[in-house]
């Protein structure tokens, strides 16, 4: 499913009632269920089915249900687009039927747990904000079943009286039977009963008779079919209103928490995967506050979001970094002007040069990599070619290195960073170049915005008529290449490669 108009949120103050913790809405009003997390949740209750068997779990047990294609998205999807998500239909289905074909006690309870969880939220839902509409669940014949309130499922004796006779026995029985141990509050015979109640005994019906080596007939599983449907559609939309309009509003966004791997026993190792949007977070904190990204990876260890060891920072910050040079990389594409600003400063008792470069042309910037100048005292002959007197200086010993040489290195490396180019060679005239002059008094230098790229003209001011800069040749300059203005702080340079 396409990214674009998906909003996050992390929902994980309500577990009871949401086996996920992070969601995505729509604008309209739909909301998303992040299976990952939904994974982890059943595998924290027992589950110890690995991920890829569980989606195809996921896939059976909606094909069976006959839930159609768009409310769940499991295929592999590109960057630009969202994958293993499902809608909140979809995911009381998948529960549902978890209930009645896991062989894992503890993992159908957890899921009928969930159930009942969201039947009381949509109780306190449409209590608060329809309390006096009512909800029309479905129709089986003649008889139609009806929510009051939120929570008071009335018509329920007449849709069991109007049922087969082989139906109606059974039903009545388990009913009497399930309401004499506990499970139900009020007796089949009265016509208004609690959703949890009634979502129970459709939950539990068929794993009892199975357990009772009972069969039931074709009318009967279609009735038991169309009340699963038209109950899981209730609870899905209750839980859409829910979401939107009960816990998102009064709760702020947080970034999602870490999926972290069960453990199966005390010495197993844990595996945790933290969120993009968590470690996003981390670095916004981390230029807010001036510390490192170790740091605070260890202060905030315990949060929900985070658990992992501080190094994995490291590999956080290679990433960051990699991603920001594959941005600059497409952005200098296809450039041949660039300027370059660059200050060489002390820093951590290390010559450091920081440099931002920019390109008239195509009107963008970016910072360079950061350059390190090492610190010494001989000059190599092969490093500089020298007029003989101080060549006699150099072979005793007695010159000390030039700053402007390292300066000179650390920018051929910033610009072959750039991954267009192999350093300032690109950007050397040929010997024979004679196309460099003064520009008139009555001209002036002019960019010309295009579609892609400016372009530098030369414009009379007398005459009105422009000249594009170097017409005869395939250099466009703007300002004398190689041109070093050398200040007390900086150094400015623009360079001009030919196309």
């Amino acid at each position: 499913m396409n990214s674009t108009g998906l909003q996050r949120k992390t929902v994980d103050e309500d577990p009871q009632a949401l086996p996920g913790s992070q969601v995505y809405l729509e604008a309209s009003g739909r909301v998303w269920h992040d299976l990952r997390f939904v994974h982890v949740s059943l595998a924290n209750h027992g589950l110890n089915r690995p991920w890829k068997w569980y989606r195809e779990d996921l896939k059976r047990v909606w094909r069976q249900a006959e839930v159609e294609g768009t409310h769940f998205h499991l295929n592999v999807a590109p960057v630009s687009c969202i994958s293993n998500i499902c809608t909140s239909f979809a995911l009381v289905i998948a529960l549902w039927l978890q209930v009645g074909s896991s062989r894992a006690g503890h993992v159908a309870h957890a899921c009928a747990a969930w159930l009942r969880a969201m039947c009381l939220r949509a109780a306190e839902t449409y209590r608060a904000l329809a309390p006096t509409q009512s909800f029309r669940l479905l129709t089986l014949g003649e008889v139609s079943l009806d929510v009051r309130g939120g929570v008071r499922v009335s018509g329920w004796r007449s849709l069991v009286e109007a049922r087969h006779p082989c139906t109606r026995v059974s039903w009545t029985r388990l009913w009497s039977a399930m309401h004499q141990g506990g499970f139900l509050a009020n007796d089949w015979s009265q016509d208004e009963h609690h959703l949890a109640d009634v979502v129970r005994f459709v939950l539990l019906y068929r794993k009892i008779r199975a357990s009772q080596n009972k069969t039931d007939g074709v009318m009967t599983r279609r009735a038991l079919d169309a009340l699963r449907d038209a109950l899981a559609t209730y609870l899905g939309a209750a839980l859409d209103t829910y979401i939107v309009r009960v816990y998102l509003p009064c709760r702020e966004d947080k970034p999602p928490p870490a999926l972290i791997s069960p453990k199966k026993n005390v010495v197993s190792r844990r595996y945790v995967q933290v969120q993009p949007a968590a470690i996003w977070d981390l670095f916004s904190q981390s230029l807010e506050s001036g510390a490192s990204v170790e740091q605070i990876t260890v202060v905030r260890g315990q949060d929900t979001h985070m658990g992992c060891h501080e190094s994995r920072a490291l590999m956080w910050l290679a990433k960051n970094v990699e991603m920001y040079r594959h941005r600059r990389h497409l952005a200098f594409d296809r450039v041949h002007h660039l300027n370059i600003v660059a200050d060489p400063s002390t820093h951590n008792k290390q010559e450091t040069m920081a440099s931002i470069v920019w390109s008239w042309q195509a009107q963008v910037a970016a910072h360079g990599d950061l350059q390190i100048l090492p610190e010494s005292k001989k000059v190599l002959p092969s490093e500089q070619d020298l007029p003989e007197s101080i060549s006699n200086l150099l072979a005793n010993g007695r010159l000390q290195r030039v700053a402007t040489f390292r300066q000179l290195q650390a920018l051929s490396n910033v610009i072959r960073s750039l991954g267009h180019w192999q350093g300032l060679e690109d950007f050397k005239l040929p010997s024979d170049w004679s196309a460099v002059r003064p520009i008139e008094p009555d001209q002036v230098r002019v960019v010309q915005e295009g579609a892609m790229f400016n372009r530098a003209l030369l414009v009379n001011t007398q005459t009105r008529q422009k000249k594009q800069f170097c017409q005869t040749v395939s250099l466009s300059l703007r300002v004398p290449p190689l041109q070093l203005r050398r200040a007390s702080i900086c150094w400015c340079w623009g360079l001009t490669k030919a196309p």
